[in-house]
């Protein structure tokens, strides 16, 4: 496949036949015809080839990935850039979820008012070897804003050089 948005409408994930998309080093973005949001069904995982090397970049088209009402579900292995949202969570909005992120790069993202890198909402989030770097929310958590009734573990996880002109230039709860 060429796209991950392509490989999403190609499969049927269910609980008993989890997915896992594995991507080659390279960059995915509206250059390479990557369709932003990437909005992530229950029971699919996303799986890079390395860290630095498997960019999921939405430059600044869009924030780049929505993982709504979602169980079952891996982030590994990529860096996840470029994202923007007027309102919350321009790297990754996270709501009513359950999902670990495993060696990820979310970097140089901007939601308007909440949560520059992520917005979390009622989810179940495990952040293991995690950079959060770089990004901007204007109202509330530069890095990371985490709302209500969310548990989060963090695990080996940088959160540095965020920005607010609110609360919470890394994280606001």
């Amino acid at each position: 496949f060429k796209t991950i948005t392509w490989a999403l409408a190609m499969i049927e994930p269910s609980e008993d036949h989890p997915v896992t998309i594995h991507l080659a080093n390279g960059e995915y973005s509206p250059n390479t015809g990557e369709i932003f949001p990437i909005n992530l069904p229950s029971y699919v995982s996303l799986e890079g080839e390395s860290q630095d090397g498997t960019i999921i970049d939405a430059q600044s088209t869009s924030r780049v990935m929505i993982l709504d009402y979602i169980q079952e579900c891996n982030i590994s292995k990529v860096s996840l850039q470029g994202g923007y949202d007027s309102w919350e969570g321009g790297g990754v909005y996270l709501s009513n979820s359950s999902v670990a992120f495993i060696d990820v790069n979310v970097n140089n993202n901007i939601g308007g008012s909440y949560g520059g890198g992520m917005w979390i909402w009622y989810s179940t989030v495990i952040l293991n070897n995690v950079t959060i770097k770089d990004n901007i929310s204007y109202a509330r958590g530069g890095g990371i804003f985490i709302g209500t009734e969310s548990n989060i573990e963090f695990i080996n996880t940088n959160i540095n050089n965020n920005y607010t002109s609110g609360w919470g230039g890394g994280i606001c709860f």
